[in-house]
């Protein structure tokens, strides 16, 4: 009796065994599922993202954002939906960013302190000796299942 039951402890074991490594290849299996269809929503947002700054249409841009907009000019909230739509797409910018693959886009740590993909239009000039660098940093991350645009950061 007690080697009947060492048997059938044995089998339950092995069977156990075998369900958790099934389970373990079902989740590795839908992890990478969802990797593939996050990199196809950031890579859909980023073809539509370049369309609009091709076009200058900032409505589509302000569609696509979840930038916290002020309906006046409040000096505690600086971003009004006015500034962004003077915010014009120069030459270099619209060169940068419509030249972009996905692929660039960098994921790290944004201002807001959410991670986010990071997309960097890089300027440079040269004034009487002086060299000069700016950039202006587009921050995108899901917000509410889908991937808009969460900050815009200007630098230098």
């Amino acid at each position: 009796m007690k080697q009947l039951l060492t048997i059938v402890f044995i089998g339950l074991v092995l069977v156990g065994c075998e369900s958790m490594g099934i389970d373990e290849e079902k989740s590795k299996e839908t992890e990478i599922q969802n990797q593939e269809e996050a990199e196809k929503e950031i890579e859909v947002f980023w073809e539509t993202f370049q369309g609009a700054v091709a076009e200058n249409n900032i409505d589509l841009l302000i569609s696509m954002s979840a930038l916290n907009f002020s309906k006046s000019n409040d000096s505690d909230n600086p971003l009004t939906e006015e500034i962004l739509r003077d915010l014009d797409f120069d030459e270099e910018a619209h060169k940068q960013i419509e030249a972009a693959k996905v692929d660039d886009l960098v994921y790290e740590e944004s201002p807001v302190g959410v991670k986010a993909y990071s997309f960097t239009v890089d300027y440079s000039s040269e004034e009487n000796g002086e060299f000069y660098e700016s950039a202006i940093i587009y921050y995108i991350t899901k917000v509410k299942g889908e991937y808009k645009l969460i900050s815009i950061f200007f630098a230098g």
